[in-house]
């Protein structure tokens, strides 16, 4: 664990060593993670763009950026490109050495040495909040969309977003397990089965695949929802999660 003094100097500096850069993220983690709320799901693999969510509902309001900045705060990592428009102030150059000297590797943004948030973040995560290099801001932040899978997961690891309901957080980690397991989405069902789920009193849809396999991709309160198996019959996995999302919209 860096002392106070080496983390301020540190995270100050215009430069730092490749190797004491990737020694320093220990510490980043476990200071950044001690005030967050345990995650209930897996954050660090979730689509940043709304369009690819598993887990988000269609209809679920974007969040508003200038009351929230969880991304800004716990995205540690910001790699910034040569050809993206930051200020060379906010950002650190990685070097390296070589036959040739020192060379720069790579860059990425400061962290504030006191909040461990982007350097350029200002306002209190939650509240009122801005960034001070928005129109020069880094590709990575350009692509990290409002609204996305992770946005609302780290909104929820901050205490921005209420948790998630012990169903939704079953019904997330099968549909994240799906992908996890590189479970290909454009297969298609042979058939779907439901089934009770086995320690609730909802019921769990399990896809019965084409070589055999069986995954749950989706459970319910049959006194809120109602299916029935043939509505899967010849769909894909895609198509199915699709289905479910356009019936789970319907009833907001």
């Amino acid at each position: 664990m860096l002392a106070e003094s080496q983390l301020v100097q540190i995270t100050r500096s215009d430069k730092l060593a490749e190797n004491e850069f990737h020694a320093l993220f220990p510490t980043l983690n476990k200071l950044k993670s001690q005030n967050l709320r345990e995650s209930q799901v897996p954050i660090e693999n979730l689509p940043i763009k709304r369009a690819g969510n598993i887990i988000t509902p269609s209809a679920t309001p974007i969040p508003d950026c200038l009351t929230c900045g969880a991304c800004c705060s716990y995205l540690l990592c910001v790699a910034v490109k040569p050809t993206d428009p930051t200020d060379n102030s906010y950002f650190w150059k990685i070097t390296n050495e070589n036959k040739l000297g020192e060379i720069v590797v790579d860059q990425f943004m400061r962290r504030d040495s006191e909040t461990i948030d982007c350097v350029a973040l200002d306002g209190e995560v939650g509240g009122t909040i801005s960034c001070r290099i928005y129109e020069e801001r880094p590709q990575v932040c350009r692509e990290f969309e409002a609204g996305s899978d992770k946005c609302h997961a780290l909104r929820r690891a901050y205490g921005i977003e209420p948790p998630l309901s012990d169903e939704r957080v079953l019904e997330a980690n099968f549909r994240l397990g799906l992908l996890n397991a590189h479970i290909n989405l454009a297969e298609k069902l042979l058939y779907a089965k439901i089934i009770a789920h086995p320690e609730t009193e909802e019921l769990v849809i399990i896809a019965v695949m084409e070589d055999g396999s069986r995954e749950a991709i989706h459970i319910y309160n049959p006194q809120i929802e109602s299916w029935v198996q043939a509505e899967f019959a010849g769909l894909t996995l895609i198509e199915a999660f699709n289905l479910i999302k356009l019936r789970s919209k319907r009833r907001e």
